[in-house]
């Protein structure tokens, strides 16, 4: 399922926190949303997965990167800026 499909499914809010996971993790959205979906269904991820979604999860929240900034960090040029 392509992220323009699943943006009729999702609210913004969770649109947005997939696009920030997906860029922190370098993870295509949809592996997110599929380790989502086996979490849900009672089925654990590998334990390297299940490790780095945990680290991820204890992270604070940032704000959604713009498209432009997404579309950098596919080309690899995205470099994050210390806060």
């Amino acid at each position: 399922m392509s992220l323009q499909r699943m943006q009729v499914l999702i609210t913004a809010e969770q649109r947005a926190w997939l696009e920030r996971e997906s860029i922190a993790r370098g993870t295509p959205c949809t592996a997110i949303v599929r380790d989502a979906l086996d979490a849900a269904r009672g089925v654990r991820p590998a334990p390297l997965r299940l490790a780095a979604f945990e680290r991820l999860a204890a992270l604070p929240a940032r704000p959604a990167p713009s498209w432009e900034e997404m579309e950098a960090a596919a080309d690899g040029r995205y470099r994050a800026v210390p806060e």
